[in-house]
């Protein structure tokens, strides 16, 4: 069960190392100019919900989308804190999973598992790969 699960996991962050390494160059790159900082990371948020949401193939790319949501939009405090300010648990230590949370629009209850896993990709992202992103 071990090896499956660092077979999923692997790929997982393969898959996410691949579409930060592209800067999100496809079809579904998000498009930016002209907007205020807030519009901007919203455009890149609701992104992430729209891959969450294609299906199972767009999970990876989705929780890459998400990352760099966060990590763009954490440099405005006021704008995170508005984003999290309805999550039960704002401390520093449940970013990613606050990130899930507000990203992909999931149930909380229902889906803590899932929320937990997309959490720690996110943050082995943050520990093993190192890429620059700037804000807009």
């Amino acid at each position: 069960m071990k090896n499956n699960t660092n077979a999923k996991t692997n790929t997982a962050l393969r898959a996410a190392k691949q579409a930060i390494a592209a800067n999100i160059n496809d079809d579904s790159t998000v498009t930016v100019t002209g907007l205020n900082t807030a519009a901007a990371y919203d455009a890149i948020k609701e992104t992430a919900c729209e891959e969450y949401k294609v299906g199972r193939d767009a999970t990876y790319k989705a929780i890459a989308y998400a990352y760099i949501w966060y990590t763009l939009a954490a440099q405005d405090k006021a704008y995170i804190d508005r984003e999290f300010e309805k999550l039960s648990s704002t401390s520093a230590i449940y970013m990613y999973r606050n990130t899930v949370i507000c990203c992909f629009k999931v149930d909380v209850d229902a889906q803590a598992a899932t929320i937990t896993k997309y959490a720690q990709v996110m943050k082995y992202i943050e520990n093993n790969i190192d890429f620059e992103l700037d804000a807009c």
